[in-house]
């Protein structure tokens, strides 16, 4: 048997590692596991450390709440937090998730299925049409977008007519 003095500086909890009892030198709720078994101490609480997240097996420290971590297309953690300056969504694309400085209801999406904001609801952009596969602000009411020749959209009163040539 091993005498560990449970309580000092250097020994705040216990954690095993392949069977043998080793002293930690922070709380055991600050105490966390690599895929190989051997423990590590993280400052879980602190502002760049507000949860522990696990990539390829190992814990990582993030400075968000676990409701705000998603994933890349690799699995990587990565702190996404709504209502944060420049994130008012999140979106995802290509399988990495990514912040928008936009509500929700301003978000279109393109041909690549890229999200992108657009102010939608102001005079600039009171409908949105796709032109080549993008979004486009028209500033005028739906009934009164037109398509020219080449497809593009046009804002016309009602009425008028694209005259066909």
């Amino acid at each position: 048997p091993k005498c560990l003095s449970v309580g000092k500086e250097n020994c705040l909890s216990i954690a095993y590692f392949e069977g043998d009892a080793q002293c930690q030198p922070c709380e055991a709720n600050q105490v966390f596991y690599h895929d190989d078994g051997h423990p590590e101490c993280l400052p879980i609480g602190e502002p760049n450390c507000l949860t522990v997240s696990y990539f390829d097996g190992n814990p990582l420290c993030m400075n968000c709440e676990s409701q705000f971590i998603k994933h890349d297309i690799e699995s990587r953690p990565v702190c996404m937090e709504p209502g944060k300056p420049g994130c008012k969504s999140v979106h995802y694309f290509d399988g990495n998730p990514m912040c928008l400085d936009c509500d929700i209801k301003n978000v279109f999406y393109g041909k690549d299925s890229k999200p992108i904001c657009l102010d939608f609801g102001s005079l600039s952009c009171l409908t949105v049409v796709h032109f080549e596969g993008e979004p486009v602000c028209m500033p005028c009411e739906k009934m009164h977008v037109f398509y020219g020749s080449d497809s593009s959209p046009v804002c016309l009163p009602l009425g008028e007519v694209p005259s066909c040539k």
